[in-house]
């Protein structure tokens, strides 16, 4: 009997992150014979199975033969049901089942146990740019909680005697810092709550594989409460709204937020995931603002926009991100 061989690598992470940033479930496919005898006529299926709910449309390929030189697929664009994931509250178990047929028979199969995470869970591990692209998928600049503070913020620009527009970069890098200063006191008036995120998804629980449940903008604007990750993707999602290009920051077991205080074209980092130690010249030289974004709880106790600046650029160098040989899991994305 001529034996199939499956070889794949795959995510063994899924959630609704991962599909809302495209990426592939399945890096490579490959299907050969170990016998040296050839298959003729055969199909290759992908399907993705949870607790006997289809997850996925079926991916599969017809082939004239398989033989003992592999047949392979790279980043095979498998169809995940978005609107299943976005629905789990919960991580629940998975099975990435592939199968070679002939005709009616089914000849080989080989099943993997994965993990699909509650749709609000963001998982970090390697490789760095897989996981971390995944994160800004819980920035939300339209989302309808946003519109109160923004209002809010353009009184307080005017306040200040600038242009009350929350209008990006058309005008010059003092109202982009009036305009970033507006919505942090905006938010800081709320009188948000710091609060820790569950243990079994703290940050530093893990060397190898680390993240949390993010709360979406709504839910930190709603309960007034929210870790720093959580009021880092709120203030992004602010930011993004009136037309500034948000950074966030990821250090080991904290993260922050920045932002970009021009549009130039050359005012970018050479991938979407950078290290912080690479790029803290552009903190350095003015072209990216950051900020502290926990300042923001405590209500009388909370910090004024000037504070949060000086405490974000301190926190990145106490968590010794820009020590080359301990700034592991230290990113701008």
């Amino acid at each position: 009997m001529t034996h199939i061989q499956i070889d794949i690598l795959y995510a063994d992470v899924l959630s609704y992150a991962s599909t809302h940033n495209g990426k592939p479930v399945i890096q490579r496919l490959a299907v050969s014979t170990s016998t040296g005898q050839a298959i003729h006529d055969a199909e290759v299926s992908i399907e993705v199975d949870s607790l006997g709910t289809a997850m996925a449309e079926p991916w599969v390929r017809e082939l004239k033969q398989i033989g003992p030189v592999a047949t392979v697929w790279d980043s095979i664009p498998l169809r995940l049901d978005a609107n299943a994931l976005y629905t789990f509250t919960d991580q629940r178990p998975a099975t990435l089942i592939v199968r070679v047929r002939q005709g009616d028979q089914e000849i080989a199969t080989r099943r993997i146990d994965i993990k699909m995470l509650a749709a609000n869970a963001w998982v970090f591990a390697a490789p760095i740019e897989d996981y971390a692209l995944m994160l800004p998928a819980f920035v939300m600049p339209n989302h309808p909680s946003l519109r109160p503070v923004l209002d809010d913020a353009s009184h307080r620009l005017a306040a200040m005697g600038l242009d009350s527009g929350l209008s990006g970069y058309q005008r010059d890098a003092a109202h982009v810092t009036g305009m970033v200063s507006a919505i942090y006191e905006s938010v800081r008036a709320l009188g948000l709550t710091y609060v820790d995120p569950p243990a079994s998804w703290d940050m530093q629980s893990n060397p190898d594989t680390w993240g949390q449940r993010v709360r979406s903008p709504g839910e930190v604007l709603g309960e007034r409460a929210g870790t720093c990750l959580d009021t880092a993707v709120l203030m992004a999602s602010l930011f993004e709204n009136v037309g500034l290009k948000p950074v966030l920051v990821i250090l080991p077991g904290h993260a922050l937020v920045g932002y970009w205080r021009t549009d130039r074209d050359e005012m970018a980092f050479p991938a979407s995931v950078w290290p912080v130690a690479n790029g803290m010249n552009f903190i350095d030289e003015g072209h990216i603002g950051t900020l502290e974004t926990t300042t923001l709880c405590g209500r009388e106790k909370s910090t004024p926009f000037d504070g949060a600046v000086v405490i974000g650029r301190q926190g990145i160098v106490n968590a010794g991100a820009l020590d080359a040989h301990s700034s592991s899991g230290s990113f701008f994305v």
